[in-house]
C-alpha cells in the first residue's frame, strides 16, 4: 500500500502541473492584423463539428508540429502560435473583447536561466476572444482559458507539448467555434481566452486578472484547460492504483475546483454523465494520499490567479503521462476520441455557467501564495 501511496502522488494530481524556464530571448509581440498559416482543418469539417476528434486533432497537429518549436514561453516561436490563434479566432468569427484586438502583451522580468542564459525583460501576450448570446441574462461573463506556451527547446531537442497544452488550446478553440455558430445555446458572454507564459509562471493568467481585460466583478466563473488528450494520470505506475481506487482512467477526468459549491459540482457532474464520462477529484483519492496530492498541485495552472482573486474556477485535466515535459510529448501518443468526449464534457460545461440564472456562491478561496 505504501508503494501505490508513493505512486498516487507522483502520478494522480489531476491537475499537477510544472513551471520550466526557458532560455530563449525576448521578442516583440505585433498586435496588429495577423497574417500567418490558417487552421490546418478544412471550414467545412469545422462548420459541421468543430468538436470533432478530426477538427480538434487538426489544430492539436499545428500546434504541436516540429515547426513550431514547442512554442517556448517569451519566444517568436510563442509570438506565432499567438498569431495563429488570433487568425483562428477571426475566422470563426469570434471578434476580440471591446475591439481592442486579439493580442494583449504583457512583460515580465526573466530570472537568470538554467542553460547560463542572463535574465532581462520578457514578453508574452494573452489572446482573447468574446462570444455573445443572442438573449443575454445579465452582463457578466464566464472565461474559458488554456495556455498555448510549452518549454520550447531543451538540450537540443524540441518539446512539442501536444498534451501540454495544445489538446487544452485545441478545445478551447473548438468550444468558441461552436458557441459562435450557435450563440443561441448560451445566456451569458463567453470569453475565451488563450494564456501566454504559463510554463514559467502563470505570468499570462495572472496578467489577466491584474490587468483585467474583463471587470473581475463581472466574471461568475472562470474554465482552465491543461492536458486533455490521454487517460487519467497516463503513467505504469498508476494503472494498477486506477484498478484498487475503481477508477477507468480512459473515462475519467481530473477536476479541481467543485470542493463547498455544489451549483458547479452538479454542472460538471452532469456534463460528464452526459457524455458517460466521470469527473475525479481530490476527494475521490484515498485518504492516504488525498493531502499530498493537493499540496503537490496547489498554484500549478491557470485557475489558481483566479481563484486567489475571488472567482470561482474549475480546472479540467488529464494530468502528468511519462511523456511530461518531454520530447516525447507528441501528437502519435494522443487519444483523439477521448480528446473529443472531453471537449464535449467542457463545452457542456461552459453552457451550463452561461445559463446558470443563480448567482453563484461566494467562491472559496485556495489557501497558500497569492503568486508572483
Amino acid at each position: 500500500m505504501r508503494a501505490i501511496a508513493r505512486s498516487l502522488r507522483r502520478s494522480l494530481g489531476a491537475v499537477a502541473l510544472t513551471g520550466a524556464a526557458c532560455g530563449a530571448a525576448p521578442t516583440t509581440i505585433d498586435t496588429g492584423r495577423p497574417a500567418v498559416v490558417p487552421p490546418l482543418v478544412a471550414t467545412a469539417e469545422v462548420a459541421a463539428d468543430p468538436l470533432s476528434a478530426s477538427a480538434l486533432m487538426a489544430d492539436v497537429g499545428w500546434l504541436a508540429a516540429p515547426e513550431q518549436r514547442g512554442r517556448g514561453s517569451g519566444t517568436a516561436d510563442e509570438v506565432r502560435a499567438a498569431e495563429w490563434l488570433a487568425s483562428a479566432l477571426e475566422r470563426a468569427h469570434v471578434p476580440p473583447w471591446g475591439g481592442a484586438g486579439y493580442l494583449h502583451p504583457f512583460t515580465f522580468e526573466r530570472a537568470s536561466l538554467a542553460d547560463g542564459s542572463a535574465g532581462g525583460l520578457g514578453t508574452s501576450a494573452n489572446v482573447v476572444g468574446v462570444v455573445t448570446p443572442t438573449d443575454p441574462i445579465d452582463d457578466r461573463v464566464v472565461v474559458l482559458g488554456a495556455h498555448y506556451d510549452h518549454v520550447g527547446e531543451r538540450g537540443g531537442a524540441i518539446h512539442p507539448g501536444a498534451d501540454d497544452n495544445a489538446t487544452g488550446v485545441a478545445v478551447a478553440l473548438g468550444i468558441a467555434r461552436h458557441l459562435a455558430a450557435h450563440p443561441e445555446r448560451i445566456r451569458r458572454t463567453v470569453v475565451v481566452a488563450f494564456f501566454g507564459a504559463e510554463e514559467i509562471g502563470l505570468l499570462g493568467s495572472w496578467a489577466f486578472v491584474r490587468a483585467p481585460t474583463v471587470p473581475k466583478e463581472r466574471i461568475s466563473a472562470m474554465v482552465a484547460l491543461d492536458m486533455l488528450g490521454r487517460p487519467l494520470a497516463d503513467q505504469p505506475a498508476f494503472r494498477l492504483a486506477t484498478r484498487l481506487v475503481g477508477i477507468d482512467a480512459t473515462k475519467s477526468i481530473g477536476v479541481d475546483g467543485l470542493r463547498e459549491r455544489p451549483w458547479l459540482e452538479a454542472i460538471v457532474r452532469g456534463a460528464c454523465a452526459a457524455e458517460g464520462h466521470r469527473a475525479v477529484t481530490f476527494d475521490d483519492l484515498p485518504e492516504i494520499v488525498r493531502g499530498a496530492v493537493e499540496r503537490l498541485s496547489l498554484g500549478r495552472s491557470d485557475h489558481f490567479p483566479f481563484e486567489q482573486s475571488g472567482i470561482p474556477a474549475v480546472i479540467f485535466g488529464g494530468g502528468e503521462s511519462t511523456d511530461y515535459h518531454r520530447p516525447t510529448d507528441i501528437v502519435a501518443t494522443l487519444h483523439p476520441e477521448l480528446l473529443a468526449t472531453r471537449a464535449r464534457v467542457v463545452a457542456r460545461t461552459v453552457e451550463g455557467l452561461a445559463n446558470r440564472t443563480i448567482a453563484p456562491d461566494a467562491a472559496q478561496r485556495i489557501p497558500g501564495s497569492r503568486g508572483p
